[in-house]
């Protein structure tokens, strides 16, 4: 069992190094929901544009202060959420999508989902992580909260190649709850055509 690296926080995620190893040069990345930014920050050190957003205002204030004059060229940050974000002529090598299904309505996480996929480039990769539906926080989420079963989720990305598909339990701490795991599942998938 490995600890939840929570990617709101100010860490990269986990995985990224993983992640950037399928690429040879610096590309372009997007990353909705994506909190206190440690992946961007990460991201644009190793050379990469990133093109992000969030609800959350204060978040995306430490960003910017965080961030190089330079660095800031290749960065893209809006406050949006995922319903009103616009991908329309936007292309993407990388898309980290880390615990934000969950937050969705189905409609808005089906759509959404849909709306990547056309942007993904040629090569791209979608990096998802949500909980699954073991996890305790699927029996507490509110009725309108979107935690797809896994086939359904194959079924929404069935024109991109699986590259790795995990089920695994985390560690987390946090409140409410205290200490405590997760079910979660983590999905690499690639627009081979």
């Amino acid at each position: 069992m490995t600890s939840l690296s929570p990617h709101f926080g100010l860490r990269p995620d986990r995985r990224l190094e993983e992640l950037l190893g399928y690429f040879k040069t610096q590309k372009r990345a997007l990353i909705p929901g994506c909190g206190y930014g440690g992946t961007i920050l990460s991201l644009l050190r190793r050379g990469w544009n990133v093109t992000a957003f969030d609800k959350n205002v204060e978040a995306l204030v430490f960003i910017k202060d965080a961030v190089s004059q330079e660095e800031r060229t290749r960065l893209t940050l809006t406050q949006d959420n995922v319903s009103a974000f616009d991908l329309t002529g936007q292309q993407f090598d990388l898309v980290i999508i880390s615990n934000l299904l969950h937050f969705l309505d189905q409609k808005s996480a089906i759509s959404f989902l849909q709306k990547v996929q056309i942007a993904l480039q040629p090569e791209g990769i979608i990096f998802i992580r949500l909980f699954s539906q073991k996890d305790f926080m699927t029996s507490l989420a509110k009725s309108d909260r979107y935690y797809p079963p896994l086939k359904k989720l194959l079924a929404l990305l069935n024109k991109l190649t699986i590259i790795d598909l995990q089920e695994k339990q985390v560690k987390d701490d946090h409140e409410p709850y205290g200490p405590h795991t997760h079910d979660i599942i983590e999905l690499i998938v690639q627009n081979t055509k």
